[in-house]
């Protein structure tokens, strides 16, 4: 049998282990509230990077708007009492001269600032002179260009080639057809005619023909072969409109820009110039 000290201490364990049960399951549950209000006190990663955006977004003001608008017064309003300080200036500078001439500067001192004041003066004018002319200049030629922009090209009718009088087609002589080789009913151009004279220059010279070339001088050719069958009958139409003198005898060489002084004797003389 048990003592009554023994069932006493058994008791006191009893109880302590209770106590101390009890009290390990409060902090628990102490420490399970506190994890829980923290979580509910911190926001979920996407809210708390949308508040960071949110923050960090410049916003444009209307009052900012305002105070760039109320920069700019501010600044035209300086500028125009600048002038109004110049005009003043230039007013008394004249009055001054008007009366320089009367002056006696009997002081050492005063002719040397006077000279200093006369040479500044000078230099000063000079460089706003400069300046203005500079800044007049600048804004003319801003103003042209804004009014040259203004003119839109693609409001222009696009120029019709065929209506240039070099591209105007007639019936032309019929050795000219010949030269050309084509048929009888054809209409030429002045331009044709350039186009197949140049071409045969061309090929004669691609082709390294000795007779073609001019020594010293690349823009001028020699009148060989078809050429010289062309342009014989182009003289013989000169010598029928008294255009030459009679036993005149046409060029041997030609440079590109005579060919225009000749197509006229290759239409009609009813055809337009």
């Amino acid at each position: 049998m048990q003592s009554t000290t023994e069932i006493n201490n058994d008791a006191s364990t009893k109880v302590k282990k209770t106590t101390k049960t009890k009290k390990t399951k409060t902090e628990s549950e102490s420490t399970e509230t506190q994890n829980a209000t923290q979580q509910d006190t911190i926001p979920p990663p996407e809210e708390a990077s949308t508040k960071k955006e949110e923050i960090s977004e410049p916003t444009v003001t209307e009052d900012a708007a305002v105070s760039s608008e109320d920069d700019s017064a501010e600044k035209l309003e300086e500028f125009s009492q600048q002038i109004d300080k110049i005009e003043k200036l230039i007013e008394d500078i004249a009055a001054f001269n008007k009366n320089s001439k009367e002056f006696k500067f009997e002081s050492k001192e005063i002719i040397t600032k006077m000279c200093g004041i006369s040479k500044n003066l000078t230099k000063e004018a000079s460089s706003l002179s400069n300046n203005l002319t500079a800044t007049l200049l600048k804004e003319a030629v801003a103003s042209l260009k804004s009014k040259g922009s203004k003119k839109n090209k693609k409001d222009k009718a696009p120029k019709d080639k065929k209506n240039f009088a070099v591209n105007q087609e007639f019936a032309p002589l019929p050795y000219v057809l010949k030269f050309m080789e084509l048929p009888a009913d054809s209409l030429v151009s002045k331009g044709m005619i350039i186009q197949k004279v140049n071409s045969f220059v061309k090929t004669e010279k691609n082709a390294k023909n000795p007779d073609i070339f001019v020594e010293g001088n690349n823009r001028k050719f020699k009148v060989i072969g078809d050429l010289k069958k062309f342009f014989s009958d182009v003289h013989k139409v000169m010598k029928d409109r008294k255009a030459i003198a009679d036993g005149e005898a046409f060029p041997t060489e030609l440079a590109y820009t005579d060919i225009m002084k000749y197509l006229k004797y290759c239409f009609p003389e009813a055809a337009p110039k």
